[in-house]
């Protein structure tokens, strides 16, 4: 959750219900499930289940003084859970960069040397202070060792150019190269650069021993500053940080496109009355940014004030944000909105599996909710959808599938809502509002509920949405299909059987 996190409290069922410009371009817009999906974090729609790998690919973190015997297990254990750390895998899910336009610098934390030329393997440098230092021209690459784990951070302040971006990728065979235990393991402060195929993580300063030995520190993964525009984080691994990618106040039009961001449930204070923030897997507080095709899992905190904690992603001022085609699952919650500056973000074909749904806090405006699966049989998952001070200026939600028993509350205020389908166990999902003519109580019909979100041939929810979703710039099911083949839009994120 962001620090200073505020929080409506509604009774739902018995439960505390807890509340709180340009869509992004679809030249990203590439399948979800495309080949190399499998070596990273695996959805849970998929036939087989998340791979549990060691935190680190290369070497033994040394834990804080004070760590318990027991700290590689920190975060809650309810229902089965175990905290999910990151792949150890090379693969790539998008395409592979192009070969560079200008000079390549390499560095090798093994037999690099700072005072090398770097232009070269075997003239390569050996640290992330030497590689920040790097006078990086548009078409320029800095390339990494696989296998290699540095000490961070690594500083990106130059630019590219739209047709001649600076590279900042992986080289040589092994596992991806890694940075970590900065306060923010890489910092962007230029523009068009594209980062590939990297690893960034962090120990904590120390560990809650009251509560499962939650890890407690400030740890940003990836951090776009103020002056960051126009960059792409993409096929990387962002995992045990307090936030593991920052878009702050400033940045802007930058990607976060084909990642993985696991276990990030770092929180900040171990007084969680002080500061309640981090366990946020995305923070946005800039304008115009992109987060798509990402696998989110694992944001689920210990915390002594509410239980469990955590954010796939969290809205904290960001602007005209474009959430889409991304899979979520075992997050105390997939995203939050606050702030009155807040306004046009959009989440659209996302999945958000076995946790909480979107949270709208009093202030912003003009959030708009297309093409989700929203899936809980129990625990803080049947939270569902909430909206404080909610009316349609506020929330737009439209062609979603919502199965638990909290579907979507605006304790009664009126909502521009239309062409859902809404499911519960028990046929009774709870809605606190009368639903639109359109909208329905009904079985989605599911291939598989909780695995495969696909509809079958007889689902309510086939066909029956509105091309609104299509006009606000989403083209393409979670599958890279075109939408509205065969007539009206289907609810959820997949248009065809």
């Amino acid at each position: 959750m962001h620090r200073w996190r505020f929080w409506l409290g509604l009774a739902v069922s018995g439960a505390l219900m807890t509340t709180s410009a340009p869509v992004g371009s679809l030249a990203f817009a590439q399948s979800a499930t495309s080949a190399g999906d499998e070596e990273m974090g695996t959805p849970p729609d998929q036939p087989t289940a998340p791979v549990v790998a060691p935190a680190t690919d290369n070497q033994t973190p040394v834990a804080p003084a004070d760590a318990p015997a027991d700290v590689p297990q920190p975060g809650p254990v309810d229902q089965g859970f175990q905290p999910l750390t990151s792949d150890t895998v090379t693969g790539p899910l998008t395409n592979a960069l192009a070969a560079p336009t200008g000079h390549s610098f390499y560095v090798d934390c093994a037999s690099g040397r700072d005072t090398s030329d770097g232009l070269a393997p075997d003239r390569a440098w050996a640290t992330m202070a030497r590689a920040s230092k790097a006078t990086l021209q548009p078409g320029d690459a800095l390339l990494l060792k696989r296998g290699c784990t540095w000490n961070g951070p690594l500083e990106l302040k130059a630019s590219g150019t739209a047709n001649q971006p600076i590279q900042v990728t992986a080289y040589g065979a092994g596992e991806r190269p890694q940075i970590q235990n900065a306060a923010a393991q890489i910092l962007v402060s230029g523009s068009y650069v594209v980062m590939d195929n990297l690893k960034v993580r962090s120990q904590p300063d120390t560990y809650d021993k009251n509560c499962r030995n939650n890890p407690i520190g400030n740890r940003t993964g990836v951090s776009f500053e103020a002056t960051a525009s126009n960059n792409t984080l993409q096929n990387s691994v962002i995992s045990d940080l307090s936030d593991g990618v920052f878009f702050t106040p400033g940045s802007q039009n930058n990607h976060l496109l084909h990642n993985e961001l696991s276990n990030n449930i770092m929180l900040f204070d171990l007084d969680p009355y002080k500061n309640d923030g981090g366990a946020q897997a995305v923070l946005v507080e800039g304008d115009n940014n992109e987060v798509a095709y990402n696998n989110i899992f694992g944001s689920l905190a210990c915390s002594t004030r509410y239980g469990v904690d955590g954010t796939a992603i969290e809205i904290y001022g960001g602007r005209n944000t474009a959430i889409h085609h991304n899979m979520t699952w075992d997050n105390s919650q997939f995203a939050e909105v606050s702030l009155p500056r807040t306004t046009n973000n959009v989440f659209a074909y996302n999945i958000v599996n076995g946790h909480s749904g979107v949270t709208v806090h009093a202030g912003p405006t003009a959030t708009k909710v297309y093409n989700n699966v929203f899936y809980s049989t129990g625990g803080s998952g049947d939270n569902g959808n909430v909206c404080a001070q909610c009316s349609p200026a506020v929330l737009t939600f439209k062609n979603n599938i919502v199965w638990g028993y909290g579907s979507l509350s605006t304790g009664g205020a009126p909502v521009d809502e239309a062409y859902n389908v809404y499911w519960a166990p028990n046929g009774n999902p709870f809605l606190d509002f009368p639903i639109s003519s359109t909208s329905r109580v009904a079985d989605p019909q599911f291939h598989s509920p909780g695995n495969d979100f696909h509809l079958q041939s007889t689902s309510p929810a086939l066909n029956r949405g509105t091309p609104e979703s299509i006009a606000a710039g989403f083209g393409l099911d979670l599958s890279g299909r075109p939408v509205g083949q065969r007539g009206a839009p289907s609810l959820g994120v997949y248009d065809l059987p």
